[in-house]
């Protein structure tokens, strides 16, 4: 079999240069003759740097936070039943609304193009619907369209490869891009800001697990993000087992993750987190941590953030459902900073009791295991003075060591006649 690739080069095969580049034309050529849409290169040139100055550089043109960003691609990856649909959603409809209503700032308002290959027209509706409810929006006062496709109804293909056999039995493979063209035509058409593909996997035919393969999909799509003037975000799923949490477990070719200019990853709320937070077990599931797993355009933001997955009531019961239905929303969450609620006298108090240490001649510590880490560990003068649990405490203590206020020493212990690790306080760090 002879591989022809397009115009973005992706031949991984040690094929030489020169039969390459003949190749890429006559698959340039065939394409034409297919009535495929064709990238046409621009004459080879060195192009110089010429200063200007920074004031006169336009700045990247963000649509929403730094999540997603005109003319290029997003990429949204989580294990399957997390909310990435919801997220994603979400995203979408501040945009349109020009509202921060997943806590991420609107830069530019505008039309979006919500393209779900799964589900059906009418669970779509029901998903906005819940989201227009839930958030109090005015349907009728919407500043901009939202447009709705169901792959069901129309299938979505960005990029597949055709296989014909040639006058001399020969076969070649063709990399066609069917809906690429049009869609370009229909988004700018309409003015659109940002087009959500849900799932990715779903916008192709091509073979999931093959680098050059993916490579094209993703390339096939930053073309509709640089030539439509929006943003695209793809909703990914990751590889089967994976927890989320890091893009690398990406489900398919890393090509994928490093073809997106950002990417998000979407992770259960852990038991940890959930202790430290306080909230039930029961209800965990419904928190959802997003990272910034990947931010080439952008500084990574300093902390993770969090939506929490609310339950809306259309109200839209009948006699043979008299429930009606009840449909997800994603909101906004802010973890609770326990160090709201302790000031700077409280902290001090606490601050001596731990510099006293548990007895004289010896010291708490910051280790809650092993020996000594039952009454010894600091963390017992928080939980005795504060209303909080144990992995609050040992949070306090994580942040108190990071900023230098309190310091691990070695000492020796005169109840044991031992040299033992303890913390004492850097009175120079001190709050206040």
């Amino acid at each position: 079999m002879r591989l022809a690739v397009d115009n973005d080069g992706l031949d991984f095969n040690g094929t030489p240069f020169a039969e390459k580049i003949a190749r890429e034309q006559d698959a340039l050529r065939q394409k034409a003759r297919h009535g495929d849409n064709v990238v046409q290169l621009k004459p080879m040139g060195a192009a110089p740097f010429v200063w200007r100055p920074p004031s006169e550089i336009a700045p990247r043109p963000w649509l929403i936070g730094i999540r997603a960003l005109l003319g290029f691609a997003t990429a949204i990856v989580a294990p399957g039943g997390l909310g990435k649909t919801t997220y994603a959603m979400g995203l979408a409809l501040s945009v349109a609304t020009g509202r921060a209503l997943m806590a991420e700032r609107v830069w530019q308002a505008g039309p979006v193009w919500i393209w779900n290959l799964e589900d059906g027209r009418d669970e779509l509706e029901r998903r906005v619907t819940a989201a227009i409810l839930h958030f109090d929006l005015d349907p009728a006062a919407m500043p901009h369209p939202i447009f709705l496709n169901s792959g069901r109804d129309r299938p979505l293909c960005m990029a597949e490869a055709v296989v014909e056999r040639g006058d001399d039995g020969a076969t070649v493979t063709h990399l066609v891009h069917p809906d690429e063209a049009p869609l370009i035509a229909e988004a700018k058409a309409n003015a659109v800001r940002m087009i959500v593909v849900d799932p990715f996997v779903s916008s192709h035919t091509l073979n999931e697990n093959s680098n050059p393969d993916m490579a094209a999909a993703m390339a096939a799509w930053a073309r509709v993000a640089e030539q439509a003037g929006c943003a695209v975000v793809l909703v990914h799923h990751t590889r089967k087992g994976a927890l989320g949490g890091n893009i690398e477990d990406a489900r398919g070719g890393s090509a994928i993750a490093n073809a997106a200019r950002v990417g998000l990853t979407l992770s259960r709320m852990d038991d940890a987190a959930g202790e430290r937070f306080d909230v039930p077990e029961r209800d965990r599931w419904r928190y959802v941590r997003v990272d910034d797993a990947k931010a080439n355009l952008a500084p990574r933001a300093d902390k993770a953030t969090w939506f929490r997955l609310a339950s809306v009531e259309l109200g839209n019961s009948t006699e043979r459902y008299p429930n009606g239905d009840s449909v997800q929303v994603a909101e906004p969450w802010t973890p609770p900073d326990v160090f709201d609620d302790i000031t700077k006298d409280q902290a001090n108090a606490a601050l001596d009791r731990i510099d006293q240490g548990p007895s004289e001649g010896t010291l708490y510590t910051l280790d809650r295991r092993g020996k000594g880490g039952g009454d010894r560990w600091a963390g017992t003068v928080l939980t005795d003075m504060f209303d909080i649990n144990e992995a609050q405490a040992k949070h306090v203590l994580a942040v108190w060591q990071r900023n230098g206020l309190l310091v691990v020493v070695e000492y020796r212990d005169r109840e044991e006649g031992k040299n033992r690790k303890g913390v004492r306080v850097d009175a120079t760090k001190r709050p206040g």
